[in-house]
């Protein structure tokens, strides 16, 4: 049998335990420490304290191990322990007294006397002490908590004992044994087998399982931490891996070149794109420093940008170029330093991105720019670009050509100016409103095939015109600008009018053989086709002569072209133009300008006289103008302010505007990133309008070359620019504005001051009135006092000798007196409002409205009203006398002014603003006209007589006076004969 430890081998153990706990937080602060530079790299933060809410008792603690020396403990000292979680599993049980385990525990009134003492023992348990308790059944109970941290997880029992200063009386035993029906002889057996023991050992025992119990509880707890920290830090190593290996993926697999350098510029990693730029290896080149690679002149280029960035340890970003197996390339380089975790610079790395192909497309541009001005001033029509205002913005040189004006004249003039000397056809001078720009203003619709006449210095002849105009459009619809195209067509204009005048058909045909001749009948059949439309379209005169005019017009083209025809033809000698698509024989169709002339009249022609020609060129060349129109007005446009395209935050072009405002050339400005051009606090904002697309008018601050910060308005439009869509951006300084704000805000200030001034005066005046009216109310009520008592006595005793006139003039007396009583009541309470110190409160509209309803109880009944309230009220702010007074008089009105042959109908209701209740009364009374809803709330006010509807004109003006005094306002909406609804704002109930 093996020896039973002694109470001090039992304590060593202890400390032993409480040794290995302590080596195992040392372990695991030592692991924690080691891993804090892991943390800080990869953002992973260190394991947090465990919660008490993660475990139970038998999760912290082995209970083998806690059985076996609570076994030891038993046979050390003979005492009983149980070890049981708060929910009654028992984790450990050792050495219990028969006396309990096969009577005490198995008899059910005996039971409940054990139930009792573990319910009384819990109640009265904290941590680090122990409690006990002499239960019904005759023995002591010691019970201790067991806490991990600061959670309650279980406790440990002893108990079933005598102490040795009492007495233990064998008779209660005795008595027990024969209440409960116990085997005397056995239970009296176990009963001599209780051990005894003094309080001093219980006390040194308890003292023993309080340590205990805390060091168990500590050493699970600690285990579980360490366990815990254990398995992080494994995850965090693995995320470290896949962290690292994610950004060697990255380096790898950029599309940009990536290089990292010593601080003697020694290359220490090149990626793969690196290598295909500039085929130069990475076994070749690691190691190695630019000078032993590349050309003196480019390694010099490199080593000098390196070094700005190790001496000043900032990012930096240039230019740089390259002679490659592929040819010169050219790049911009973001450099940036490598900082230890001391602060010390270890080297830098480089993202190289290639921008040949941008350089390439610039300089494709300006010689694509080159070219289409080129194309603009070869085209043979005029082209004249006009701002909305009119003013002409742009202008070929055929524009100069047919106006007789250069490109300078032309520029800024305005296209409604007077001086222009234009003509109808019929010669007369042409209205402004009829100027083509002014028609497609007015109309925001293009114009065609307008014909107008302009009468230039140097002529002694018009100069006839075919005008053709459409309006540009801002993304939010307003107009933008109006280009127009004109082509002189003088000598078509001079051989029609020559056509009209002759008398034969040869003579009219031979005036336009340039054009295919058409003569078209009223019902559509061609007539007569000139020869020369075989040398323009491919058909014989025969082919077509004798077939419908509209077999070979486009079909797209057939509608608008039969309704041409249909307009020409009725209004005789009518002269109109059209165009349309023209089918030639060989399937094919062009573009023709008609001009036709109505001689359904003339007997020589009996149809419609027609010229047509190929404009097939023209057509292709407005298309072309078309496309490119709004690029060309963006990058011509003149600005008070700076204006740039950038795609993507890099600055394409740009005017002398923004040059001006920011400091730069344009050398520096096109290819810089725009936003450079906006200060640190303003880009975040600026990049997320770029993001969205916004295209409104907003306000940011700008930075200048110098540094400077200014504030700056700006507005992008999206457009679309050589196959691609950009942004355009205009920037202005609004300096000036803020600091006109500022003043106004100085004369704000300055004239709230004269108000609150003013303000004072106007309530020291309206208090003054208000102690005027109550003075004078008051000294009324003596003599009415008088008059009324008089009057009361006369009406008891001299009545009936007066004749029937003296007792109707005697009644108008006492009528008139009440009134009068009741008009000063109501000027004195009146008064008293402005006298009245507000007390504010929180008040529910249910108890106020409760109020109401009870002191109008008897006119309700009277005039079977109906009213109708919400469940539910909201909680008002203010004085309940004053709130429960305004809404009397308001409900008591909606009682009064009620239809004669209906019973009043009211209607409360509510709605929650931000700060305020608005509560509404509606009835279905007489209503009031819109002209007296203000002037109802004014006192003295009334709209009906006394005998219609009696009243002293107050009520109104007392309420708004309460509401205002509260700090809400009172209105009313009404109509005569649809009832009113009064409405009263009113602060919500303040909360904490």
């Amino acid at each position: 049998m093996p020896k039973k430890p002694t109470y001090e081998e039992l304590a060593q153990r202890v400390k032993e335990l409480e040794h290995e706990k302590l080596q195992a937080n040392e372990a695991r602060d030592a692991l924690i420490k080691s891993n804090e530079w892991l943390f800080d790299r990869i953002d992973i933060k260190a394991p947090p304290e465990i919660s008490s809410q993660d475990f139970d008792l038998g999760s912290i603690i082995n209970a083998e191990e806690i059985q076996l020396i609570m076994d030891e403990f038993c046979a050390i000292t003979n005492m009983v322990t149980a070890i049981l979680d708060l929910k009654g599993k028992v984790i450990e049980a050792t050495g219990w007294q028969d006396i309990c385990t096969k009577f005490h525990r198995i008899n059910p009134e005996t039971a409940n006397n054990c139930t009792k003492s573990d319910l009384f023992l819990a109640r009265n348990l904290k941590p680090g002490e122990y409690v006990d308790y002499k239960c019904k059944n005759g023995l002591w109970d010691v019970v201790t908590p067991l806490y991990a941290g600061t959670r309650h997880l279980g406790n440990i029992y002893t108990g079933q004992f005598f102490y040795d200063d009492e007495e233990a009386d064998e008779n209660f035993f005795i008595q027990q044994a024969e209440k409960y029906g116990f085997d005397k002889e056995s239970y009296l057996d176990s009963f001599r087998r209780i051990p005894r023991y003094n309080r001093k050992t219980i006390n040194h025992l308890m003292n023993f399982l309080v340590k205990f119990t805390s060091y168990i509880s500590k050493t699970g707890l600690t285990n579980i931490h360490l366990e815990t920290e254990i398995f992080q830090r494994k995850q965090m190593e693995e995320a470290l891996m896949e962290n690292r290996q994610l950004l060697l993926d990255l380096i790898e697999n950029s599309g940009s070149l990536i290089v990292i350098k010593d601080c003697e510029g020694k290359n220490r990693l090149v990626n793969r794109k690196w290598e295909e730029v500039t085929g130069l290896k990475r076994e070749a080149v690691l190691g190695k420093t630019d000078e032993m690679l590349f050309p003196e002149e480019i390694a010099r280029q490199f080593r000098k940008n390196d070094l700005r960035v190790t001496a000043s340890g900032s990012i930096i970003e240039t230019e740089e170029f390259l002679n490659t197996p592929s040819g010169t390339r050219y790049f911009i380089s973001s450099k940036f330093p490598i900082v230890n975790n001391k602060g010390k610079i270890n080297g830098l790395c480089g993202i190289i991105t290639d921008i040949t192909d941008r350089k390439q497309a610039e300089e494709k541009l300006r010689k694509e720019e080159r070219e289409y001005r080129s194309t603009v001033d070869s085209l043979l029509v005029g082209v004249v670009v006009h701002d909305a205002d009119t003013r002409i913005l742009i202008s070929n040189q055929e524009a100069s050509n047919i106006l007789g004006l250069t490109a300078a004249q032309l520029s800024g003039k305005v296209a409604i100016d007077p001086a222009w000397m234009f003509v109808y056809e019929d010669s007369s001078p042409m209205k402004i409103d009829d100027y083509p720009v002014s028609i497609v203003i007015s109309t925001k619709n293009p114009l065609t095939n307008y014909v107008l006449g302009v009468v230039r210095p140097d002529r002694e002849y018009v100069t006839w015109l075919n005008v053709n105009a459409r309006p540009l459009f801002f993304a939010n619809g307003e107009l933008e600008k109006v280009i127009v195209n004109f082509m002189d067509i003088t000598d078509r204009k001079q051989a029609e009018e020559l056509l009209k005048r002759s008398e034969a058909l040869q003579s009219k045909m031979i005036a336009n053989i340039g054009d295919v001749i058409v003569i078209i009948d009223k019902d559509g059949i061609n007539r007569y086709k000139s020869p020369n439309i075989e040398k323009l379209f491919g058909w014989k005169p025969e082919e077509v002569v004798g077939t419908s005019a509209w077999e070979n017009v486009h079909p797209e083209d057939l509608e608008s072209t039969q309704n041409y025809f249909g307009a020409l033809m009725l209004q005789p000698n009518a002269v109109g133009t059209t165009e349309c698509r023209y089918k030639c024989k060989d399937g094919s169709y062009r573009w023709i300008g008609f001009t036709g002339s109505n001689f359904l009249n003339d007997p020589d022609i009996r149809g419609i006289l027609g010229n047509y020609h190929d404009i097939n060129d023209r057509k292709h060349s407005e298309q072309l103008l078309s496309e490119s129109e709004y690029r060309f007005k963006v990058l011509h446009n003149a600005s008070f302010g700076g204006i740039a395209i950038h795609d993507k935050g890099i600055i394409l072009e740009c005017n002398q505007g923004l040059s001006e405002m920011t400091g730069y050339s344009d050398k520096e400005l096109i290819g810089m990133d725009g936003l450079l051009l906006i200060a640190e606090k303003s880009r975040n904002f600026v990049m997320n309008k770029i993001l969205s697309g916004y295209e409104k008018s907003y306000e940011a601050f700008g930075l200048r070359k110098n540094g400077e910060e200014f504030p700056m308005s700006l507005e992008a439009r999206n457009i679309p620019y050589k196959g691609k869509n950009v942004r355009t951006v205009e920037f202005r300084d609004i300096t000036e504005r803020y600091r006109a704000a500022e003043e106004i805000r100085i004369l704000n200030q300055d004239l709230e001051l004269r108000v609150a001034k003013r303000t004072f005066e106007l309530e020291e005046a309206n208090k003054e009135l208000e102690d005027f009216v109550y003075s004078v109310s008051h000294d009324l009520r003596a003599p009415l006092r008088s008059i009324s008592g008089f009057a009361e006595i006369i009406d008891r005793r001299h009545k009936a000798s007066l004749n029937e006139e003296g007792q109707h003039y005697f009644d108008n007396i006492i009528k008139a007196s009440s009134q009068m009583g009741g008009l000063i009541d109501d000027l004195l309470n009146f008064s008293r409002l402005g006298r009245k110190s507000i007390k504010s409160e929180a008040m529910p509209l249910e108890n106020v409205f409760k109020t109401v309803i009870e002191t109008l109880s008897d006119p309700i009944k009277k005039t079977f009203a109906r009213i109708h309230l919400p469940e539910k009220m909201p909680v008002i702010q203010g004085d309940i006398s004053l709130t429960t007074h305004l809404f009397i008089n308001l409900l008591e009105n909606a009682l009064k002014y009620h239809q004669p042959d209906e019973a009043p109908l009211i209607d409360v209701r509510f709605e929650v603003e931000e700060q305020y209740v608005v509560v509404s009364i509606a009835d279905n009374g007489i209503g009031i006209a819109p002209e007296y809803h203000e002037k109802i709330f004014n006192i003295f006010q009334r709209l009906h007589s006394q005998g219609d509807y009696p009243g002293t004109g107050i009520g109104l003006a007392a309420v708004r006076k309460a509401v205002q005094m509260m700090g809400g306002q009172a209105w009313v909406e009404s109509e005569p004969g649809k009832g009113s609804i009064f409405k009263i704002k009113i602060l919500k109930a303040m909360t904490a």
